[in-house]
């Protein structure tokens, strides 16, 4: 949690002695941000300034901004996508200079990296930030570096180099006269000690954290101090003295209102009660330290919760507790995640079961739910598909296009914008269709179109340029007979009449989702025009991605393979394009500036893979047939 991440971590999950409070003015600002909020709500503040930042180009406030949502996705759960952000936050710091801070921001990329299990990147990042402090002679900053190391080689099992870190740790906190460092680093000494079955000098070392901790002021530290010295008594055998300062470290975390470290504290006490042979006793301590973990959401302490109380549980007593009504609910069978003694026996043996992950036709697919999108072109094929995607997904779709109900604009494929909008509820959708006759040639229904979504909306979502701006041509000539100039004509046309389409929308997509895609035909993703207003809008959160659908299953091209009679293969349904554009849609505005910055141009395959009868398609493969006899992979 953030109030785990605000304290020493040295002391704590994350590992190192470094507290935002001795931070440098960008992470106390990102603090300042997050204070007293819900986590939904630092991410919808950290969002709104790191748009403002991004304006004003205040590179300072943008890495305040994207500190602030590490902080709320910690609150979530989620450090995998904290670490993600954590790493834009450090590339921050490098342009604007502040090597202070960015050495700050190695340690807290370590720590993310320790909550993941990923020791090594944790070990490599700790050496990194060492080597930084000794090139700045910053010795507070390398006393923390020191500690990383420490945290590092305990969790890869190596507790000799760990102890030789935490002791240069402890040094150098000494020198610079820093107490609750010298504390958590003599807490990782007292660890490795007791990893190397050392119980006496673990002991010793953890005595002298909980002094310095006291010394500090630190309640936090010293709860986590007396847990390592319950630990060392417990590997001297004394179940007396763990007894003791476990108890010691639970009272201090119920002040603190600290759950996972009473939890913790428990756990030691579970198994000092087990020493001292008082089985049942131990087996009670176990089980509220499980409920405790599950209360504060670590997944890690609730393994370790459950597998004591498997531990403490004999099979005498799975077998009494059958015919007994020791489980709360009254349930006499095993659940799948039975909690003993409260919803059913967790001694017998767990029977097959099934788990639901999706259940089709419930809210849970609505991911796009109130949000607004306009497709050009969507009388039929690709733009028809995504639009039957979005609408499926939750969205209000305005479907344009120059077809009317008895005027088609193909005749060989009678299908109408109208039709488009009407269908939307037989595909199971639950959005809404607003079908738009219009040319997108015509800059007076583009301009009319920008107002119509502005008035009833004041915002759009997500924008997908599907309809193409051709070029003209003589349709009396035969195709060998046109001008040189037509397919240059043809993508210049195209390009620029998308982007001004895009930038017409500017503003309501700012004040959206801001998601534009521009499908184009593979090898055909950069313009120039597209690129240099994709460069622009980025900073100002409006994502433009050029798209290039594979070989597409549409009423026209299958009217043509009749007609010529060709066999078409490996093709993607019209839907697929739409699945690809509402899964990016869907993901939320960090990840959508990561994925629009590495992912400029992409195939549909990229962004989703699985047709909606299963069938997979691979990203940048493409089979095509030669003659009808042979089948190519490119």
């Amino acid at each position: 949690s953030r109030a785990v991440c605000r304290m020493p971590f040295a002391g704590m999950a994350a590992g190192f002695d470094f507290s935002w409070r001795e931070a440098g003015p960008i992470f106390l600002a990102a603090d300042d941000l997050a204070k007293d909020k819900r986590p939904e709500e630092v991410l919808t503040a950290a969002k709104e300034q790191l748009d403002v930042a991004r304006e004003s180009g205040d590179k300072q406030a943008q890495a305040s901004a994207l500190l602030a949502s590490t902080l709320g996705y910690l609150d979530l759960g989620a450090s995998e996508k904290a670490l993600l952000i954590a790493g834009d936050v450090r590339r921050l710091l490098r342009v604007v200079g502040r090597a202070e801070d960015e050495v700050t921001a190695v340690l807290l990329i370590a720590a993310l990296q320790l909550r993941s299990g990923a020791a090594e990147d944790a070990l490599c990042a700790a050496e990194e930030a060492q080597s930084m402090c000794k090139e700045r002679g910053d010795r507070k900053a390398e006393a923390s570096s020191q500690c990383a190391l420490a945290r590092s080689y305990l969790q890869l099992a190596r507790p000799e180099e760990a102890l030789r870190a935490a002791s240069a740790a402890a040094s150098t906190a000494t020198l610079v006269g820093d107490k609750r460092a010298q504390a958590g680093a003599c807490i990782l000494a007292s660890q490795a000690l007791a990893s190397a079955g050392s119980a006496v000098a673990a002991q010793g070392r953890a005595e002298e954290s909980v002094a310095l901790y006291k010394a500090a002021g630190d309640k936090h530290g010293e709860a986590q101090a007396l847990r390592s010295l319950a630990e060392a008594h417990l590997l001297k055998g004394d179940a007396a003295a763990a007894l003791t300062a476990s108890g010691d470290a639970a009272a201090l975390s119920v002040a603190l209102g600290d759950d996972a470290g009473r939890a913790g504290s428990l756990c030691i006490t579970a198994e000092a009660q087990r020493l001292s042979g008082d089985s049942a006793a131990a087996l009670k301590s176990a089980r509220e330290a499980l409920m405790l973990f599950r209360k504060a959401g670590d997944n890690k302490g609730v393994q370790l919760a459950k597998e004591k109380c498997a531990a403490l549980r004999s099979k005498s007593a799975a077998a009494s507790d059958v015919d007994t009504a020791s489980s709360g609910a009254g349930i006499s069978k095993a659940g799948a995640c039975c909690i003993p003694g409260v919803s059913g026996p967790g001694g017998l043996a767990v029977e097959p079961w099934v788990n639901c992950l999706r259940v089709c036709g419930t809210a849970e697919s609505k991911r796009l739910s109130g949000m607004v999108a306009v497709v050009t072109g969507a009388s039929r094929g690709t733009g028809k598909g995504t639009a039957q995607m979005l609408a499926q997904a939750g969205a209000v779709v305005y479907v344009t296009g120059r077809s009317s109900t008895g005027s088609p604009t193909d005749p060989t494929v009678p299908s109408t914008v109208d039709d488009t909008a009407a269908g939307f509820s037989k595909a199971g959708g639950t959005g809404v269709g607003v079908a738009v006759h219009m040319d997108h040639t015509q800059a007076d229904d583009n301009r009319a179109l920008v107002d119509v979504v502005s008035r009833n909306h004041g915002r759009l979502d997500i924008l997908v340029n599907n309809a193409p701006c051709n070029a003209p041509a003589d349709a009396s000539a035969s195709a060998w007979l046109q001008p040189a100039s037509i397919g240059s004509d043809l993508v210049a046309s195209t390009a620029f009449d998308r982007t001004a389409q895009t930038l017409q929308f500017a503003p309501c997509l700012r004040r959206g989702r801001g998601l534009v895609v521009d499908f184009a035909e593979a090898g055909a993703h950069n313009s120039a025009s597209g690129a240099a207003v994709a460069e622009q809008l980025r900073d100002r959160s409006v994502h433009l991605l050029s798209m290039a659908p594979g070989c597409v299953k549409s009423e026209k091209s299958m009217v043509s393979a009749q007609q010529v009679g060709a066999k078409l293969i490996d093709l993607e349904s019209t839907r697929f394009s739409g699945q690809a554009v509402a899964k990016i849609a869907a993901m939320d505005p960090a990840e959508l500036s990561r994925f629009s910055s590495s992912h400029r141009a992409l195939c549909t395959a990229a962004a989703a893979r699985f047709e909606l009868d299963g069938y997979t398609h691979e990203a940048e493969v493409q089979t095509f047939a030669t003659s009808g006899r042979t089948t190519f992979v490119r």
